[in-house]
């Protein structure tokens, strides 16, 4: 993902999208389990804060996407009649990662089967699912349980396309408010988790800090939009989220000029869509055979380093090939 402000890639983003994607995959990785149980005990009661701490992360990719986006739109001079153009670059540079990592998952199905013995076949049916991000609406599930993410993504493609010429008409203190008002209350009452609306207070913030970086709004301007969101956000999913962002948002006010793991922070979506491949796959061979705190620390970490190692194989190979066939898409639209 790239961060733009003012054609200038953001610090504070780049941290963030590392500290989340981590966060995030020892969500994942701690919930392991298999035939043999899981591998950390569920039951306790302080793993449970944890792990819910850990899962408000993937709230702030959605802030990120809610700047990100509507900057590069601007820096763009988009209008309504490019929104093809943009759905399919956006699509383009989604979908190719996307479908390698579907494929990944049927590869190491079908080797488990053929291992084990077992027939092993394609469901069709959950496989369309997967690939148009609608088995949360269908009687199937999705190969990766991160894949709902990039739905709500999808939807905000949409909606942000249709709608961002008019919203970069909003001046006004008074203008900013009302929408504020109008996403704060879509979700309160459209409570719908598998539809872009619960969404949009904690998305349409990151549009709220872009519109800040941009000098349309003041400060007391956007600390009022975004107290109005986080007070939605805390009724609507749980006030820990509401915590997580707002910590979020300070950060972005108070950032340094550094990032700290540039390079990992450009593979943070390869990262995001593997680990549980290359992760969760050593975790399968290896969970089984440790029972101590330290020794079940130890394997989480080498899962976490395999997904990095693993994020990096799989940009190159997928991600950074969809990143310049976009790149090229676009000059290419610009030379005619």
């Amino acid at each position: 993902m790239e961060i733009h402000s003012k054609n200038k890639l953001i610090p504070f983003f780049e941290n963030a999208k590392v500290v989340a994607a981590i966060c995030l995959s020892l969500f994942h990785f701690i919930q392991h389990s298999d035939h043999t149980g899981f591998l950390v005990n569920q039951s306790n009661q302080w793993l449970q804060g944890f792990l819910d701490v850990l899962f408000t992360t993937v709230f702030v990719f959605f802030v990120i996407t809610g700047y990100v986006i509507p900057a590069h739109l601007k820096n763009t001079n988009y209008q309504l009649a490019h929104i093809g153009h943009f759905i399919f670059k956006r699509i383009l540079r989604i979908y190719i990662p996307f479908l390698a990592c579907i494929a990944g998952y049927l590869m190491l199905d079908f080797l488990f089967k053929r291992y084990n013995q077992l027939p092993f076949s394609i469901e069709w049916g959950r496989l369309l699912a997967n690939i148009t991000f609608t088995a949360n609406f269908t009687s199937t599930t999705y190969y990766n349980p991160i894949f709902w993410t990039l739905a709500i993504e999808i939807q905000f493609y949409l909606f942000i396309s249709i709608l961002f010429p008019l919203l970069d008409r909003i001046k006004s203190p008074i203008g900013f408010y009302v929408l504020g008002s109008i996403t704060a209350t879509t979700g309160y009452f459209w409570r719908d988790n598998n539809l872009l609306f619960e969404y949009l207070p904690m998305i349409m913030s990151g549009y709220f800090l872009f519109s800040f970086r941009s000098e349309k709004i003041t400060l007391n301007t956007l600390i009022a939009l975004l107290i109005l969101q986080l007070g939605v956000v805390s009724m609507t999913f749980n006030p820990l989220t509401s915590i997580t962002l707002g910590l979020f948002f300070v950060g972005f006010l108070f950032q340094s000029n550094r990032v700290f793991f540039p390079t990992f922070a450009l593979r943070t979506y390869s990262f995001y869509l593997f680990h549980g491949l290359f992760g969760g796959t050593f975790l399968y061979f290896t969970a089984r055979h440790v029972t101590s705190p330290l020794s079940i620390i130890i394997l989480l970490v080498i899962a976490v380093v395999l997904s990095i190692f693993g994020s990096w194989i799989a940009f190159y190979l997928f991600e950074k090939p969809a990143i310049l066939l976009v790149k090229r898409l676009q000059r290419h639209v610009r030379s005619q």
